[in-house]
């Protein structure tokens, strides 16, 4: 259906999310299809809307034609607010729901999500998780560098998987590219003030990084103050092309390939 233009991947968008701010969903996707992103990794943020987003990807697959894939997880948001069996239950829900990675986990010391233990606690069960079931991780970061990077170094992660919205330097991107990850790139990249994120950007092999919204969050430069949606991955595309000095073709098959490589799809 949309073989005759380019096509991209988002791979880190909340569709529910953004059905929460007001975007509607058909309009969305079918916008976004229009314009070349044709497959969408749809994010969790938590255990309690699992089934709700395996079913809305169903109708939405089966209705525009496109490849939607699921992660399930339990993000550094809930270390202070865990509830009994969470990870039982996780395990459930990514064995019997088709989930492509255990996602998004990880570290966020911006905010004040309980204490650091907390946080690397439920962090490490869930890659604990990840290895039982064979698949990889979809990693949130935010000024957790050190401690993201030492516990990746301690806890083995079978599958690597991809570093959601890169937002650190060059040398934290070389430390988690010499630990087999992937970064992933959003539209934080093309913001005035991303002058280490763009330095990071044209350090990364060609066969490292992927691309994605995280939509309803973080629209690009020029489209910032209202929701963010997959269509948008285009002008992130365009503008990391320019960066890189490669074509938003090479840019857009490349990233494609890569995500296919490291969600094993």
């Amino acid at each position: 259906m949309y073989e005759s233009i380019i096509h991209y991947f988002d791979t880190h968008c909340h569709l529910l999310l953004m059905e929460e701010a007001d975007i509607p969903l058909d309009t969305a996707i079918s916008h976004a299809c229009e314009n070349g992103v044709v497959r969408f990794l749809d994010i969790s943020v938590g255990i309690a809307d699992f089934f709700t987003r395996r079913d809305t990807i169903e109708v939405l697959k089966d209705r525009f034609s496109v490849d939607m894939y699921l992660t399930a997880g339990i993000p550094p948001y809930f270390s202070d607010k865990r509830m009994d069996g969470d990870i039982d239950i996780l395990k459930k829900q990514a064995e019997g729901g088709n989930v492509s990675a255990i996602g998004e986990i990880g570290l966020d010391y911006f905010h004040n999500y309980g204490t650091h233990v907390a946080q690397i606690e439920l962090f490490t069960r869930q890659i604990g998780l990840a290895n039982q079931l064979n698949l990889p991780v979809v990693i949130h970061t935010r000024d957790s560098d050190r401690d993201l990077i030492h516990t990746l170094k301690t806890t083995c992660v079978r599958q690597t998987g991809i570093i959601h919205c890169f937002s650190s330097g060059p040398e934290t991107a070389k430390r988690l590219l010499d630990l087999g990850f992937y970064l992933s790139f959003a539209g934080n990249v093309t913001y005035k003030k991303s002058g280490h994120i763009r330095d990071a950007l044209k350090i990364v092999p060609a066969d490292r990084f992927v691309i994605e919204t995280d939509a309803p969050y973080l629209s690009p430069q020029g489209f910032r103050g209202r929701p963010n949606e997959p269509v948008n991955l285009v002008e992130t595309a365009r503008f990391i092309a320019g960066c890189r000095g490669v074509s938003v073709e090479e840019l857009a098959q490349q990233t494609m390939e890569n995500a296919v490589k490291v969600l094993r799809l």
